[in-house]
């Protein structure tokens, strides 16, 4: 009897987890901004720097920071980032770069 009552226990443990559950629906992006001569070619000034990075932002609908860079990883601003890749368990992030800009 004991033993029905904790597999009782545990199906009902079970069953109330998807609602205490949440997940965030995350994407990941790399930007680049235009060169100097770029912006000038098109009027622009008073631009700043050049920045290049990975975003993380959120598109979970339902998130209160819904359509917000969660994480900004910059890098260099003479390297054109280009392709991001996973492994297989996605616990590391690889990207390609086209070489220095």
């Amino acid at each position: 009897m004991k033993r029905i009552g904790i597999c009782v226990a545990a199906a009902l443990l079970l069953a109330s987890a998807p609602l205490t559950a949440s997940a965030h629906i995350l994407a990941m992006v790399n930007y680049e901004s235009k060169t100097e001569a770029g912006l000038r070619a098109h009027g622009i000034k008073n631009h700043g720097k050049r920045k290049e990075g990975l975003a993380v932002i959120d598109v979970d609908p339902e998130s209160w920071t819904f359509g917000k860079i969660v994480v900004d990883i910059s890098l260099p601003p003479n390297l054109v980032g280009h392709h991001i890749f996973y492994n297989r368990d996605m616990s590391k992030l690889y990207l390609t770069a086209l070489g220095q800009g």
